[in-house]
């Protein structure tokens, strides 16, 4: 014996659900699933900041960051791409572990998202924890299961979680 598999059909009267819509206007095919031949790293992270100077001056001279290179998005690409009106500035930034794009433009408030944070993994993590307090940075700890997770905030209050990068610590 054998059996045909058929698509079921809708119950008497219901509709027929639409194809769920893409940003842009496509459409997503939800069965569509890509296997790409290696899974991805991450390149970057972008933070909207008020005061690009002073988020700078934080993440490189508090945190060991250094400068790469500044360049400013026009208008129509800011708009489209992440909904500001106006050009957008940007700085990147280089750490150990990667790049850290911070970006800003004339009426942008940044708001920080509750539970949102960046980890960054930072060598001796003691002595920058001390360092930061002593700058003026409040460092909120807590301890957890033996050991001791540490967070700061930027100049426009965006969470960082410092862990250090060797198991010594």
């Amino acid at each position: 014996m054998r059996f045909r598999l058929s698509p079921a059909k809708p119950a008497p009267g219901a509709r027929r659900a639409r194809p769920a819509r893409a940003r842009g206007g496509g459409r997503v095919q939800p069965a569509c699933r890509i296997i790409p031949p290696a899974p991805p790293n991450l390149h970057h992270v972008a933070l909207p900041v008020s005061d690009l100077r002073a988020s700078q001056d934080f993440y490189c001279r508090r945190l060991g960051f250094r400068r790469l290179w500044a360049f400013t998005l026009a208008r129509e690409h800011a708009r489209e791409l992440f909904a500001i009106e106006g050009q957008c500035r940007f700085i990147t930034l280089e750490g150990g572990w990667g790049r850290l794009e911070l970006f800003s433009s004339r009426g942008l408030r940044p708001r920080p998202v509750p539970g949102q944070h960046v980890c960054l993994l930072v060598s001796d993590r003691g002595r920058l924890l001390r360092d930061l307090r002593n700058c003026g940075v409040r460092v909120h700890t807590i301890r957890r299961e033996g050991s001791e997770i540490a967070f700061v905030r930027d100049p426009d209050g965006h969470l960082l979680e410092l862990k250090p990068d060797t198991k010594e610590e």
